[in-house]
Formats: structure tokens, C-alpha cells, sequence
């Protein structure tokens, strides 16, 4: 990539403080440049009527983006997503665009809520940047097969995916 990526976010969430809370984050983890911007997502083409859910992958094949190779965009819904064959999933990303629900990742408990987004945002991150899943459970990069495999893993990544992030980061 030569110089650091920019990571745009895109919201259409009423909640501003997990928004902030994820811009954090990822400004921790990665120390890139953020610019979030509220913004309608038009995801209603996308409506499976039969599953009750939003193909994530339609989303994402939809959505214009900038095509400078150092912006890397997340989007950010409150919608149910899947992506086939799962029944559902907490995000996804594809080369230089990502997305992400808050519908399965709601807590009673907010700061389990907040922690759960910034996981999401910083591991689709993660694969924007070219990392595959982890093994190490506690790293943010591990797949979550259940929101108990969210709350079990950390929002940072192991010294491994650190490691390929400088790598790729470097070329």
C-alpha cells in the first residue's frame, strides 16, 4: 500500500457514541487517519423476504467508494445481514469496502454492546487489510461463530496478525 491507509466510516446508526467509541478503536489499533459521516445506506434492494435479512454481499457489491487505493470504507447498519451459507454474520468485508451490523451485537449491558462494535470494526478492518481468521481465540481476528466468541476475544490482535499487518503494511 505505500503510505497508511484512511479508514472512512459510514453510519446510518442513531448511536454516536458506539460510532466514536469504534473511530477510537481503530485509531488505537491501527493509528490510521478516520473520518466517519453519517449517511442513508440504501440496503432495501438487498431484503431476502424468505430469510428476513439483508444479503451483506449485494450491500457491498452496491455501494459506490472511492477508488483511491488508500481509503478503505466500513459501513456500519443496524439491518440483520447474512451472507450465504450462514445464517447470519456480524460483518463482512471485500477488498477495499467492509460492513458491519449492530442487529446481533445489541447487550443489555452498554459497554458489552460498545466492545462488541469496536471488535466487528476493528477484525472486518483487519481483512480489508489482507489478514485471514486467526486461531488464537483472544485475538480480533478470530472468527465469531457465536456473539460468545465476540465477548471471549479481544478488540486487538495477536503479535502473529500485528506482525502481517506491518508486512503488508510495508510493501
Amino acid at each position: 500500500m505505500g503510505m497508511s491507509p484512511i479508514i472512512n466510516i459510514v453510519y446510518e446508526i442513531d448511536d454516536i457514541e458506539a460510532i466514536n467509541s469504534i473511530v477510537e478503536a481503530v485509531k488505537e489499533v491501527y493509528g490510521f487517519e478516520v473520518f466517519s459521516e453519517y449517511n442513508k445506506i440504501n440496503v432495501e434492494f438487498a431484503y431476502n423476504l424468505s430469510r428476513k435479512q439483508y444479503d451483506a454481499l449485494k450491500i457491498l457489491f452496491n455501494h459506490r467508494y472511492p477508488v483511491s487505493k488508500n481509503i478503505l470504507t466500513l459501513l456500519v447498519i443496524d439491518k440483520d445481514i447474512y451472507v450465504s451459507p450462514l445464517n447470519f454474520c456480524f460483518g463482512l468485508a471485500i477488498d477495499k469496502i467492509a460492513i458491519i451490523s449492530t442487529f446481533r451485537l445489541i447487550s443489555q449491558d452498554r459497554e458489552i454492546f460498545l466492545s462488541r462494535c469496536k471488535k466487528e470494526a476493528i477484525h472486518e478492518i483487519g481483512h480489508m487489510l489482507g489478514l485471514s481468521h486467526c486461531k488464537n481465540y483472544t485475538c480480533v481476528m478470530f472468527f465469531s461463530n457465536s456473539i460468545a466468541d465476540t465477548d471471549r476475544k479481544s478488540y486487538r490482535m495477536c503479535d502473529v496478525c500485528k506482525s502481517k499487518i506491518k508486512k503488508s503494511l510495508s510493501k
